[in-house]
Parts: C-alpha cells; sequence; structure tokens
C-alpha cells in the first residue's frame, strides 16, 4: 500500500508543459478528423507568428528533454 497521495501530482515546470501540448495535439487531431473540409488559415503575420510560437514550443521541449534530471 502506497503512502504518497493518490492523485496526480503536478509540478509546475514539465509536466504541465508537456500535458498541454498532449492535449493540444488531441484536440487538433479531433478537429481535423471531424471537420476535414474546413478552412485552412490564410497566411498572414498572425499566421506565421503562430507556427514560430509552436516552433519555439518545440525547442523548449527539446532543451527540456536534453537537460539532465537529478
Amino acid at each position: 500500500m502506497t503512502t504518497g497521495p493518490s492523485h496526480n501530482v503536478w509540478k509546475p515546470y514539465r509536466s504541465v508543459l508537456i500535458t498541454a501540448g498532449g492535449w493540444l495535439l488531441i484536440v487538433a487531431g479531433g478537429y481535423r478528423m471531424f471537420a476535414p473540409t474546413a478552412p485552412q488559415l490564410d497566411p498572414t503575420p498572425l499566421t506565421y507568428g503562430f507556427i514560430a510560437l509552436l516552433g519555439a514550443y518545440g525547442l523548449v521541449l527539446s532543451g527540456i528533454a536534453f537537460v539532465r534530471t537529478r
């Protein structure tokens, strides 16, 4: 029998970033499955900014993966 908490213990850095990214991908995949004919985003600076933000998110997660933990 365990003596620790019986629920998820959230740490404010890695777990939240990875979980939020996973949920974002699940929602985006569901949207693409159930609305495959939905219009794509127009090539505006906002679209390119969003793509850059996703790229930065990927770089942060890659950096976290290469950081040595205790």
